[in-house]
């Protein structure tokens, strides 16, 4: 998880389980490209969301399964970050469902734990990469560039 000290004023459309806002707000290297960020802490999405929009990115945020679903069923998107452990299933399962639903796209595993066996996993069954909690804005930046140049 990303730390949060004082954690700026929650964007209620980041609350929802619903995909949140997706404008790009920043003049950044991200080329509009559309993330999906999956992350059920919504202090840390609120965050990864405005940092990823400052580098150019369009960003919807969904804090669970169902929300993921839902925006895969609305549109496309370039990369999706997914955080492994979700309240209502896991992050390999909801990026199978979205690529189903959305189309082929990379994804960026996260997880709260380092472990060889899962990071190889992924990488296996088409993860482009595997981050471990708390995350480094610039290994994100990078994995995600890195992702959409594939």
């Amino acid at each position: 998880m990303i730390p949060v000290k004082n954690p700026v004023t929650k964007d209620p459309q980041d609350l929802r389980s619903r995909g949140g806002d997706d404008s790009g707000d920043g003049d950044g290297h991200g080329g509009g490209a559309h993330i999906l960020l999956i992350e059920d802490h919504a202090d840390t999405a609120t965050v990864m969301k405005r940092l990823l929009q400052m580098d150019g990115y369009r960003v919807t945020v969904a804090h669970d399964r169902a929300g993921a679903i839902e925006a895969a069923t609305h549109g496309h998107f370039d990369v999706v970050v997914t955080d492994l452990s979700l309240p209502d299933g896991n992050g390999i399962e909801v990026v199978s469902l979205v690529r189903n639903l959305s189309g082929p796209c990379p994804a960026i595993a996260v997880s709260g734990t380092a472990r060889i066996d899962v990071a190889l996993f992924t990488q296996q069954i088409g993860f482009s990469d595997y981050l471990t909690k708390p995350i480094r804005i610039e290994d994100l930046r990078h994995s995600i560039e890195i992702a959409i140049a594939k």
